[in-house]
């Protein structure tokens, strides 16, 4: 077997990096879910409550996803009763 040259450095991702990364591609893929729900029920939706729910999603990157796809079944039921 050949040894590594000295110089030579083999670089692998280190434990935070691979979180980092998984992290990250969650909060994109939480914030498009979030956002083809949204624009899907949009019609059922005021002006308003419809930019204060796009705002919460895009301002808080995982939490607001996830409050809006956790609300938005119980809201669109209630809308659909009256």
């Amino acid at each position: 077997m050949q040894a590594l040259d000295s110089g030579a450095a083999v670089l692998y991702p280190t434990t935070l990096e691979i979180a980092g990364t998984c992290g990250f591609i969650l909060s994109i893929a939480l914030f498009l879910w979030a956002a083809i729900s949204l624009s899907k029920s949009i019609r059922r939706l005021t002006r308003l409550e419809a930019i204060l729910w796009l705002t919460i999603v895009l301002i808080i990157p995982i939490v607001g996803p996830l409050l809006w796809l956790s609300s938005n079944g119980r809201m669109l039921r209630r809308n659909k009763s009256l």
